[in-house]
């Protein structure tokens, strides 16, 4: 998709030409083709969604004027939207954090700012953050379409990294409690394998 001014460029067959820019039958300006017959044409051409025809004719130095040659386009103006699928507690003991971007318009780029950094960079949909400092943090997500749109009204997300925060605990079916987190059970389960490995080949040896 394009936007409604996009670069419009081609190639005449003659160097000099006086190439002149066609929206459907209107004539919304000319440019000079180069001396290899290279030409640019980034006027306003303000089209509108849909599908557009955009075409040109070149005029030699003799006065020749060629045919029309046209191409069909496919703009986009509208924004596109954003959301934030998956995102961080409000707190969290890691210093590492995972995001997951979508966009109901159908946009498939982003753009991310991490707490005060000077503008937007593009990240992927599904986006790790690593070694975060503690404290507080605020990620800003829009999302980008092929026409270099972009969403006006970024979101934004914000938690805290507290190494030393309480894990909460939800009530656990056989009775106890369970963590909320899933990583710490994760890696107190591989710890209790491996003790458990290291006995029995004690055992063996004895």
């Amino acid at each position: 998709m394009l936007t409604k001014d996009p670069e419009i460029r081609g190639t005449t067959t003659e160097p000099l030409c006086e190439v002149h820019v066609f929206v459907g039958d209107k004539d919304v300006g000319s440019v000079t083709s180069n001396e290899k017959g290279d030409w640019a044409f980034s006027g306003a051409l303000n089209l509108g969604n849909g599908s557009q025809s955009v075409g040109a004719t070149a005029k030699d130095r003799a006065g020749n004027v060629s045919g029309r040659t046209t191409i069909s386009v496919n703009v986009s103006t509208q924004p596109p939207t954003t959301t934030i699928v998956e995102h961080p507690e409000q707190v969290e003991r890691s210093h590492n954090a995972v995001f997951e971007f979508s966009s109901p318009s159908g946009a498939t780029q982003f753009e991310c700012q991490l707490d005060n950094a000077p503008e937007f960079t593009p990240c992927d949909a599904v986006w790790l953050l690593k070694k975060l400092e503690a404290g507080p943090h605020t990620l800003r997500v829009r999302a980008k379409d092929s026409a270099g749109n972009v969403d006006p009204a970024p979101l934004a997300h914000s938690w805290t990294v507290d190494p030393q925060a309480a894990i909460t605990c939800s009530p656990d079916p056989q009775g106890g409690c369970a963590s909320s987190g899933g990583q710490p059970t994760l890696v107190l389960s591989l710890l209790g394998g491996l003790l458990l490995v290291f006995t029995a080949r004690r055992r063996r040896s004895s």
